[in-house]
């Protein structure tokens, strides 16, 4: 892999992204180089295109043993073979077989995506990096069909973006994840990522807020063969005074405390679960428990939410760590209440 190149075109609220990928063997003999790569979930794959000095190819769909033994009998033949497989719903595995020494490869990938929308806020979200998959001791991923392969926190090429959002008024407009620069284009803009190289180790993410996105819309597409598709969006008005009184919430919360949570992952996970708690209305009832070897619950049994309580779980919650949990047996490092500890059942493991 030399480099990645993402391009998005948003056009009611729809994103066609195209993701192209480019190869390079470097080596002396001809090698067969696999990768595997996140999208977007849900999303549907409609075009697979492989570019070489020679020729263009157009990927097809095909069942997976039928393409297996085409991709197997075109390397036996000395051929180059190229497959593209989903190993999960959000992650992709290609293949490219037979890769010369010095010949350079580019694949590209047609991805559709429906974006989400939250309190008048779109979303455009690109993965570009794996997380690490939990696979228990002894066992092979490749054997119990776990999407974990080998994977490396560092990578010699870089990922370039650029989003052309064809909408023509925007509230709002920003990154969360990445620095980017913006510039109008027609009724719309481009956005683009301040460091074109920049390393491939976290989503991209981009958020914008259309004005008038409270009104209906209605798009329409052409199909080559001539079929049409709408799709049509609107926000239903609801009479909120009319809605019955809500029962009363009955909670128990759970935050994974066991190692695979150390490092950076702890921390969003306790300001997620703050999130939750301060959303609660005063007479709910909660518990909270932490596991990992063992687990422990903050209270011996469910308790009101109110001030008092929501103070009590706040001041623990600055002492909780992954790693001090998993060095204190049964969690008493954490500084929680002497309640409601115990044991995992036998064979259960703290990375579960």
């Amino acid at each position: 892999m030399t480099k990645i190149n993402v391009s998005s075109i948003i056009d009611g609220f729809v994103a066609e992204t195209t993701i192209t990928q480019h190869f390079k063997n470097t080596e002396n003999i001809n090698i067969e180089t696999v990768y595997c790569f996140p999208v977007e979930n849900p999303a549907a794959i409609y075009s697979f295109t492989i570019k070489t000095a020679r020729r263009v190819l157009n990927g097809c769909h095909d069942e997976k043993k039928q393409y297996y033994d085409i991709y197997d009998n075109t390397l036996e033949d000395g051929n180059s073979a190229f497959k593209l497989e989903l190993e999960e719903k959000n992650i992709l595995e290609l293949s490219i077989g037979n890769l010369a020494p010095g010949e350079e490869v580019t694949v590209a990938i047609g991805i559709i995506s429906h974006l989400t929308i939250t309190d008048g806020i779109v979303t455009l979200r690109i993965p570009t990096a794996l997380t690490p998959r939990y696979v228990p001791a002894g066992t092979s991923w490749e054997e119990h069909n776990i999407a974990a392969p080998p994977f490396l926190t560092s990578v010699p090429y870089g990922v370039a973006v650029c989003v052309n959002i064809n909408i023509p008024e925007l509230n709002s407009l920003r990154s969360p994840s990445h620095r980017i620069r913006t510039e109008k284009n027609g009724s719309g803009c481009i956005v683009g990522l301040l460091d074109p190289h920049e390393a491939p180790d976290r989503d991209f993410i981009l958020e914008f807020e259309p004005r008038g996105i409270e009104l209906p819309q209605c798009s329409v597409s052409r199909h080559v063969s001539g079929m049409r598709a709408a799709l049509i969006k609107f926000q239903p008005e609801f009479d909120c005074h009319l809605a019955e009184p809500q029962e009363k919430s009955d909670i128990i919360f759970m935050l994974d405390c066991s190692s695979s949570m150390s490092c950076a992952y702890i921390e969003p996970a306790k300001e997620a679960l703050e999130l939750c708690l301060r959303s609660m209305a005063e007479g709910d009832y909660f518990n909270i428990m932490v596991f990992g070897s063992s687990y422990r619950l903050f209270f011996s049994s469910q308790v009101e939410y109110n001030q008092l309580n929501l103070e009590i779980y706040l001041s623990k919650l600055s002492e909780i760590d992954a790693d001090g949990w998993n060095r204190t047996a049964g969690g008493a490092g954490c500084g929680l209440p002497d309640t409601g500890a115990g044991k995992l059942p036998k064979g259960s493991d703290s990375d579960h």
